[in-house]
């Protein structure tokens, strides 16, 4: 990746990229909250995921990593994780989905498709790798009802992503997914 040719794109990558993070920032405030469904506590544990797979598109090659890092280090320190999973989760996610080098906007049920894909993927695989490494017990349950909650919260998002591009920013600006 020329990172040179990305920052040459866009003048304002920084901003976009603390946009990103406020997103991700009111994502993971929103990911304490649990409700009950039938005799399941269902939770928003990994509703932050949704935030770092429509991060803006051409936002800073450097400091998005870092600010998606610090990120998962607050969301661990919030909901009481091992210090350091959310992270390593975030950062893998972002760097396996790429958002920041796709060229065209991702159409609804492409990136629903996408995302669901991406996030049963990396959760059961580093779940599974670091129950194996750090000897961690999983409730393989618990974790399936979460991955679904996001998936199912996803439409959600985007809808709101849209509608305050629509509002606030330029809606033709193609930084945004």
């Amino acid at each position: 990746m020329n990172t040179n040719l990305l920052l040459n794109r866009h003048p304002e990558a920084l901003q976009i990229s603390l946009q990103g993070m406020l997103f991700t920032l009111v994502m993971i405030v929103f990911s304490g909250l649990t409700f009950k469904l039938g005799h399941h506590i269902m939770a928003f544990t990994w509703l932050p995921m949704t935030a770092i797979f429509l991060w803006p598109r051409w936002s800073h090659p450097y400091l998005t990593p870092v600010l998606i890092g610090f990120l998962g280090l607050l969301a661990d320190l919030i909901m009481g994780h091992l210090v350091g999973m959310s992270s390593l989760v975030y950062l893998i996610f972002f760097w396996l989905i790429k958002p920041t080098e796709r060229e065209n906007r991702l159409g609804f049920w492409r990136a629903w498709l996408e995302f669901s894909f991406s996030i049963i993927f990396v959760l059961l695989i580093t779940t599974f790798l670091l129950g194996r490494i750090i000897d961690i017990d999983v409730n393989w349950m618990d974790l399936w009802r979460q991955i679904f909650v996001a998936i199912c919260v996803f439409p959600a998002i985007y809808t709101l992503l849209a509608v305050f591009r629509r509002w606030l920013i330029d809606p033709d600006d193609v930084n945004y997914q």
